[in-house]
Formats: C-alpha cells, structure tokens, sequence
C-alpha cells in the first residue's frame, strides 16, 4: 500500500510539473505574440509618423572634447587619468609634393616627435601602394 501511495504522489508530483510548464509555455508565447504585434504596430502602421518626426527634428553634431582629468575613488586615490587622444593618418599615394614638406606643415598644428617620425617611416617602408581595381567588362 505504501508502494501504491509514493507512485501516486510521484504521478501528482508529474502532472503538476506539466501543468506549470504548459502555463509557462503559453505565457512566453503570449508576451512573445504581444512583442511581436507591437513591432508590427510600429513599423507599418505608425511609420509615417515617425519619420515625419525625424525629418522635422535636425540635429547637430557637436564635438566633445575630452577635457584631461582625473578619475578619483576618494579625494587621495587617483584611479585613472583622461587625456585626449587622437590619431592622424597620412596616405603617401594621395600627398602631392614631397612628404616632408606635408609633414613640415603638419607640425604647425600637431606636435609631432621623433619617436613619431621613427615609427611613421617604418611604417612607410611597409606600405604596400593601394592599386585600383579596374571595373570588369561586362559580358558580351
């Protein structure tokens, strides 16, 4: 009789388990069939609203410059610290002249060291000239 009672527990204890499954099996699907008609709601029905208000609102890009600061955890604790940084980038095949006179007037607006100079050479040396494709011809 013991027996007979533990594999009806063990039946309740499996039908339960069915029957929480099956519930959430149909939330999910319910919340995911409500996610999709809200999209659907959005992009066809409301699209002209939408991107009428896009085009109305410009919008400016201003730059923000990182100002140099530092990042403190408590007011004797630096933990890190911000410096702008940027990097430019000269194409050899596009200067006309000669590089040096390109990177004689760059140095008016950036500060450019030797160290700077030693490692664009390098790089120069390695460069291999971009070539342009030239467009296939179309089959006759």
């Amino acid at each position: 009789m013991a027996v007979a009672v533990k594999h009806r527990l063990q039946k309740a204890a499996q039908a339960d388990s069915l029957l929480r499954l099956l519930v959430a099996f149909i939330l999910i699907v319910v919340l995911f069939a409500a996610l999709v008609a809200r999209f659907v709601y959005l992009q066809v029905f409301r699209h002209d609203d939408f991107s009428g208000q896009g085009i109305q609102q410009p919008y400016h890009i201003i730059p923000d410059s990182a100002r140099p600061r530092r990042n403190r955890r408590c007011q004797w604790c630096t933990v890190g610290k911000n410096y702008p940084v940027f990097s430019l980038e000269v194409i050899p095949s596009r200067i006309e002249g000669k590089m040096e006179d390109v990177i004689e007037a760059l140095r008016k607006y950036v500060d450019i060291t030797p160290i700077d100079l030693k490692r664009f050479h390098k790089y120069r040396e390695s460069y291999r000239k971009v070539e342009n494709i030239p467009p296939a011809a179309p089959d006759r």
